[in-house]
């Protein structure tokens, strides 16, 4: 048996071990479920026989107390096999779900970047350099030195670092053969096709994982978005993947960890993911060098990484310590080289169209490629020839009135006397190439005036408001509103036509229901229009004060010093919701009911506690059992289903807090009313009311940003504001949307956006293409995380 074999097999009965550890336990969480349901029932029951044969308080409290300790042994044995039921055996396949989905979103990503239009570029790459990677013999003694034994096969691995030379062919075999430790640094210069390379390494590996049990998944991670001073390296990414991927937020039961984790901690702590951290060079120079010590303190022996960046980036990283190197700890390294000249006059000229008329459009730009001019050093990585060719090379069904420029003004020394300006002059000229008229006499639906001061709108905000990420999230968008009496206004009116037209209706609505009632059981006219005013006074009343008191607290946050935005932190969205009698908080809202119950029968009496306890118990219930409910991890959670679904799950947390209103007030009543006598009026009468008072309290509770908060909210109102203000589009989800799939300005990973490359979101910003971000860690600031 070889040494990939051996691993494989070893990670095979890994997974077996941990199914079997938590196999049969199905049905002792259904017997768990029924003590659970039985216990509260009883001590329900004890509490009502208590007060019909008059056993008086002392009883009736030690009665109920006699059953805490069976009540809670039963919630934590049905919350514990719960837990247990989704984990061990099922982490193997969780993970071959995750592999479908990653690999279905980089297929797509890849099409619509048109990376095999007309054909994909043999990028190659050589050595990196010796000082910025292990010695080989050194990266050798350390593979074998794993407990565990080597990553890859001894077999196959080379006999020094010049064997990994090679193209975009041979990246698979680079990494899961030649490399002892399967640990790989990818160097380049901007633009020379690192993060691209990645995406075809991580494509290969899910193929191979789908042939050989054991592999870990890989998921390619943007560094950009990690604060190394404040957040652990599987902290973040754990974080990560519950945001591109909401099937993983779902708890599991840990080998070796008390208690649960989720499904993506889980997987990262079995090893079952293969960590791609791209952009190094993204973090601020001050974030590098802790990032690379903070990569080599998390990772476990016999644990592969792949990690990507600039090469005078991760130069600096390396030594900008001053006293010690760090490397990556037992990684090679390559570095991609610059294109052919060749390969590049080849594939301008298929590009546009392979006839003669392409060759003798492109002749002036290839007698100068490879040549020591601005369009020789300019035209030599992927990233300048997809520019190129976007500005200068007509689409098929291009509106014929549209001229397209020709490409040998590229060649003019007096418009561009040197590199820096023939990229500028790329930079700048990509954006309306890409939002020229295709249909001939079609209205554009985003012109290119609005598109371009869109994305720069959007470059800035990036730049400057979350300090040069390159993650575009909508639900960040409220950053950008700034502090004064447009923020006031704009939120004035997002008030004034969301929460008083609601509160109104709903109030209203609710008092006309309560009149017909009214009616029915002997009551006027007269009853019901007093019931529907003094409701909708009532909701109306609610609303304007809570408007007036959220103006008022975000005006005193304004003039805070420090503080220059409405919303400093903004909210992440929100997950699919559900309800689980297994959660903490319903336990606590139950417990909170018997012991409101108790307290007000020892003080008032057992009638009035009963009515009293009962209601806020059923209704802590309701409130309390609400969670984040199962997702599918083969699905990503692209921009537009994560809007969605936070808009969703606002409104089912409305619909939550409207049921415990209804069902809290409502039980009031009735319980009360039955043990005087009348219990159908009081019922009907007590639901009505309660839908109502809940339906105010649901659009407070929400709007004020609770446990349901919403990111929805905040963005639609600085959505409109955007529009107004800056003049960006309207419908800006679809815009964006535009910008990725039609216009490849924009690229979408999972979840969020970024520009096509991070030098464009620079320009746009009016920022240095090539300067990093020089901003000093603030380990306590309030920058955004991904999914918290």
């Amino acid at each position: 048996m070889n040494d990939r074999q051996f691993r494989c097999d070893r990670a095979l009965v890994r997974a077996m071990m941990i199914g079997m550890a938590t196999g049969g336990r199905d049905a002792r969480g259904y017997v768990g479920l029924v003590y659970l349901a039985l216990t509260v029932f009883g001590a329900g029951g004890a509490v009502f026989l208590a007060h019909h044969f008059h056993l008086g308080v002392a009883a009736t409290a030690a009665t109920v107390l006699t059953a805490a300790p069976g009540l809670y042994l039963a919630w934590a044995t049905f919350r514990a096999d719960h837990l247990d039921a989704g984990s061990g055996q099922d982490l193997a396949r969780i993970a071959d779900d995750l592999a479908r989905a990653v690999r279905a979103q980089w297929q797509d990503e890849v099409r619509l970047r048109r990376l095999n239009d007309p054909y994909a570029l043999a990028v190659s790459w050589r050595p990196a350099p010796d000082d910025l990677v292990e010695a080989w013999p050194l990266l050798a003694s350390i593979a074998r030195a794993w407990p565990e034994g080597p990553a890859a096969d001894s077999a196959g691995w080379t006999h020094g670092s010049d064997g990994l030379s090679g193209d975009w062919s041979q990246i698979l075999e680079v990494f899961t053969t030649r490399v002892p430790t399967r640990r790989l640094v990818v160097l380049g210069e901007p633009g020379a096709g690192k993060t691209m390379l990645l995406v075809q390494l991580a494509e290969g590996l899910i193929d191979l994982r789908a042939g050989q049990a054991g592999w870990p998944v890989p998921v390619i991670f943007s560094l950009a978005s990690w604060n190394p001073f404040g957040q652990g390296l599987y902290e973040w990414m754990a974080a990560c993947l519950v945001r591109d991927y909401p099937g993983l937020e779902q708890p599991v039961s840990a080998p070796g960890r008390r208690g649960s984790v989720t499904r993506a901690r889980a997987l990262l702590d079995q090893r079952m993911i293969l960590p791609i951290l791209d952009g190094l060079d993204e973090l601020s120079s001050a974030s590098r060098s802790a990032a690379l010590d903070a990569i080599n303190g998390s990772l476990t022996p016999g644990q592969g990484v792949i990690v990507s960046s600039r090469t005078r980036e991760y130069r600096e990283a390396a030594a900008a310590d001053g006293r010690i190197s760090i490397k990556l700890a037992g990684a090679a390294g390559i570095e991609l080289q610059p294109l052919d000249a060749d390969a590049v006059d080849s594939y301008l000229v298929r590009d546009a169209g392979g006839d003669a008329s392409a060759l003798s459009r492109w002749e002036p730009v290839a007698q100068q490629l490879g040549a020591d001019s601005p369009v020789g050093l300019t035209l030599r990585t992927p990233l300048m020839l997809f520019l190129a060719r976007t500005i200068y090379n007509p689409r098929p069904g291009t509106d014929p009135d549209v001229v397209v420029p020709d490409p040998a003004d590229l060649c003019d020394p007096a418009l561009f006397p040197d590199r820096a300006a023939l990229e500028r002059h790329l930079f700048d000229g990509f954006v309306p190439a890409a939002y020229r008229p295709i249909v001939p006499g079609a209205a554009l639906p985003f012109p290119v005036d609005q598109a371009k001061r869109a994305l720069t709108f959007l470059a800035r905000h990036l730049d400057h408001d979350l300090r040069g990420t390159p993650d575009l999230a909508w639900w960040r968008l409220p950053l950008t509103v700034p502090r004064g009496p447009t923020a006031l206004f704009v939120w004035a009116i997002a008030a004034m036509t969301v929460l008083i037209p609601v509160s109104v209706v709903g109030a209203c609505v609710g008092g006309v229901v309560y009149g017909l009632v009214s009616l029915t059981t002997g009551g006027s006219w007269t009853d019901m229009a007093a019931g529907a005013v003094a409701m909708g006074s009532a909701g109306f009343t609610l609303a304007v004060v809570f408007a007036i008191g959220s103006a008022g607290v975000i005006a005193a946050r304004g003039l805070l010093p420090g503080t220059s935005r409405i919303w400093s932190r903004e909210p992440a969205p929100l997950t699919a919701v559900g309800w689980s009698v297994a959660s903490r908080t319903a336990l606590l809202g139950a417990a909170v009911g018997f012991a409101v119950g108790i307290a007000v029968a020892t003080v008032v009496g057992v009638s009035v506690g009963i009515a009293v306890g009962f209601p806020i118990a059923i209704g802590g219930v309701i409130l309390g059992g609400v969670r984040p409910a199962a997702a599918d991890v083969t699905k990503t959670g692209g921009p537009a289903s994560l809007l969605a679904r936070d808009r969703r799950s606002f409104l089912q947390g409305v619909f939550a807090a409207v049921a415990a209103g209804t069902i809290t007030v409502g039980a009031g009543q009735a319980v009360w009313n039955r043990l005087s006598g009348d219990f159908a009026q009081a019922a009907v009468k007590g639901s009505i009311s309660g839908a109502t008072v809940g339906l105010v309290v649901a659009i407070m509770y929400v709007a004020a940003g609770m446990p349901y908060r919403s990111a929805w909210l905040p963005f639609t109102a600085t959505r409109w504001y955007l529009t107004l203000r800056c003049g960006l589009p309207r419908d800006l989800m679809g815009f964006l949307s535009d910008a990725h799939e039609r216009r490849g300005v924009l690229r979408q990973v999972a979840g969020l956006y970024q520009f096509r490359h991070v030098d464009l979101q620079r320009r746009l910003a009016g920022e240095p293409a090539h300067d990093a971000r020089q901003i000093s860690p603030d380990i306590d600031n309030e920058d955004p995380q991904p999914g918290v």
